[in-house]
């Protein structure tokens, strides 16, 4: 693992409406800003456990998604450190549900030093129009 690698990582399926969130707030960080070469903003999309060498490489990771925790549409909620795979394995909230540190893979590689999840719960899943 790289001593200060952060990776900043939006996941979803920009096929099912607000399930793109993570995705389209990657692109508008990697757009708006300039990142020193030590930080990564990857489109992760719903690769899931083919991700893992990003995991792997990261000393900060920083996951960003649309995961419905029964708040209201729009709400967003951030986890950090271990809270994060007892939260993420406690239900099925994702489309696309990650399975980074679950797997039996997974626990053969190194954990970032530092971890984030950002989440906004999407208003709607489905595919359609787009709205304002």
């Amino acid at each position: 693992m790289n001593a200060q690698r952060v990776v900043v990582m939006g996941l979803g399926n920009l096929l099912w409406a607000d399930e793109g969130f993570g995705i389209r707030v990657a692109e508008r960080l990697y757009a708006r800003y300039h990142w020193p070469e030590e930080v990564d903003i990857v489109d992760g999309g719903t690769q899931g456990l083919n991700l893992l060498g990003y995991v792997e490489q990261a000393s900060h990771l920083l996951l960003l998604d649309a995961i419905d925790y029964g708040l209201a549409p729009g709400s967003l909620r951030t986890y950090a450190g271990e809270k994060i795979p007892a939260y993420l394995s406690a239900k099925k909230m994702s489309l696309h549900q990650k399975q980074f540190f679950r797997s039996p893979g997974a626990s053969r590689h190194p954990r970032p030093s530092a971890l984030s999840h950002c989440a906004s719960r999407p208003a709607t899943g489905a595919t359609g129009r787009l709205r304002r």
